[in-house]
């Protein structure tokens, strides 16, 4: 039981810290390979090297293709999806796996369809369908309220932000404060770099150093070329 509740509140936290990821510059390959990576070390670590010898080539082949390409493939489709609706949305949208697991195991022969299992997949897909027909009711929230800025600012007159150079992509989104149509601004970006007065100054400093050595160096080859040139000769 314990197992099955630690699973349920890791899954269900998943598309909440996909979206934190997703803020601090991660991408779906990134995510994919950290969390591969550490259901391998736990693999590895729970289960013992003895109970794997025992298993035979074809489980080994169909479990292998079953994580390797099915649960690959279902978990990037999750992460492509999670960067681009919301967690909530998108969780609600994965419950339809009952449904799935369902028709699968009639078609593949497992079970039998009965009318026990016909009411549950009813009522559960009822309320999913009621759920996410309702996500987009409602008046939206406002955006200083909505997402997770990194710096905001709102108000009459000229605003002003500064944004912290990062990795990753940036977006700048500029909406109304009721979030509604017809937005109307003179935007203007700046940038400032402070290394550059510094990189600036030691140019100077080096160039006044420099100048008078290649004065010297000048004068020295001029007054040698003067010195081994031929004396002129006239005639008259």
């Amino acid at each position: 039981m314990w197992f099955c509740l630690a699973s349920a509140s890791a899954f269900g936290a998943m598309g909440v810290l996909g979206k934190l990821a997703y803020d601090d510059g991660a991408t779906v390959g990134t995510l994919l390979s950290a969390r591969f990576l550490l259901a391998a070390l736990l693999f590895w670590m729970l289960v013992p090297a003895g109970e794997l010898r025992t298993l035979r080539r074809r489980d080994v082949a169909i479990g292998l293709g079953l994580g390797a390409v099915v649960y690959a493939l279902q978990a990037g489709m999750y992460f492509t999806a999670l960067a681009r609706i919301d967690a909530s949305l998108l969780s609600l949208l994965v419950y339809t796996f009952p449904a799935i697991v369902a028709v699968a195991a009639v078609l593949l022969g497992r079970e039998r369809f009965d009318g026990r299992k016909a009411v549950a997949l009813c009522l559960a897909s009822g309320g999913l369908v009621l759920v996410v027909a309702s996500a987009g009711t409602g008046a939206p929230a406002p955006p200083a309220h909505g997402p997770r800025w990194t710096v905001s600012a709102s108000g009459a007159g000229e605003q002003t932000i500064d944004v912290p150079v990062r990795d990753g992509g940036q977006r700048l989104v500029i909406m109304n404060a009721d979030a509604g149509a017809g937005v109307d601004v003179t935007a203007a970006l700046s940038v400032r770099a402070p290394f550059l007065r510094r990189l600036g100054l030691g140019l100077l400093i080096a160039g006044a150093l420099v100048a008078p050595v290649g004065g010297l160096l000048l004068a020295a080859g001029v007054r040698r070329v003067l010195r081994d040139r031929p004396p002129a000769v006239a005639s008259g």
